[in-house]
């Protein structure tokens, strides 16, 4: 399922919507968490607080995020932990 997983995660950052505010954004596996099953991380760059503002804006409302969030629950993708900039999931 990571394949999906990356695809989903692509086509989202490769949006109109995403790709017209130049969010720097990584994505990277988790090899050994130790106290969750984390498998994959996603860290996200902001300029600043607008731009951390619009990222949850752009993921809400879009029709993008709206896919991305669909395709991950369809996935069976749970966040395991999520904090200002770094978001760890388990598939």
């Amino acid at each position: 399922e990571a394949e999906k997983c990356f695809a989903a995660f692509d086509k989202y950052m490769t949006s109109p919507e995403v790709v017209s505010q130049d969010f720097e954004v990584d994505i990277y596996s988790i090899q050994h968490n130790g106290w969750d099953d984390a498998t994959h991380g996603v860290s996200w760059y902001f300029k600043d607080e607008d731009q951390y503002a619009k990222s949850g804006q752009v993921f809400v409302t879009s029709q993008a995020g709206r896919d991305f969030r669909k395709t991950l629950n369809d996935l069976g993708v749970e966040a395991t932990q999520e904090n200002l900039s770094v978001h760890t999931i388990n598939y």
